[in-house]
């Protein structure tokens, strides 16, 4: 009698030997990685056992956001049936934030890069200039001060109504 079942009946109505021949299941190793350890994680990664499922999850660090898995997949989290090693990377990339400064009126000032993208974290210095009538009146962001300048991280999208500027002509309007 031979079987691939794992219960089976036999009616026995003389000596018998029965033999149980077991073999063992391949192992396969899944190896996965982020293509940069600063930007996110893996999970899910080890031995697993021929026709187990194997489920990968790419979890992105704050200010970055998963792109693709090393074979194309575009899913955070992959399920797959383990048929052999296999290596993975999950790519992340930073996040791109647009700042915008409002300023009340061109003709009389400007600010650099008062509109522009920018990566997670980049420290972006603004500088008010007014023109040759007007002067700064002021350059706000959290709070206000006199200075031409101001710094800030870019860590969110940044629509400067905590940030802008205004500036008056020399009679103060």
């Amino acid at each position: 009698l031979k079987t691939e079942e794992s219960i089976w009946g036999y009616i026995v109505n003389a000596n018998t030997t029965v033999t149980a021949n077991f073999e063992a299941l391949a192992a396969y190793t899944i190896t996965a990685a982020a293509n940069d350890a600063t930007m996110g994680i893996v999970e899910g990664a080890g031995t697993y056992y021929a026709g187990e499922t194997v489920t990968l999850k790419a979890v992105a660090n704050d200010g970055h956001h998963f792109v693709n898995w090393s074979n194309e997949a575009t899913e955070a989290i992959i399920t797959f049936e383990a048929a052999e090693d296999a290596t993975l990377t999950a790519n992340f990339a930073k996040n791109i934030y647009t700042l915008t400064v409002n300023v009340n009126d061109s003709e009389k000032g400007s600010v650099d890069k008062a509109t522009a993208t920018y990566e997670y974290g980049t420290e972006v210095t603004l500088t008010a200039t007014p023109a040759a009538s007007a002067v700064l009146y002021k350059l706000e962001a959290d709070e206000e001060t006199e200075a031409t300048t101001i710094s800030l991280r870019v860590d969110e999208e940044v629509s400067l109504d905590n940030y802008y500027v205004k500036f008056t002509d020399v009679n103060g309007n």
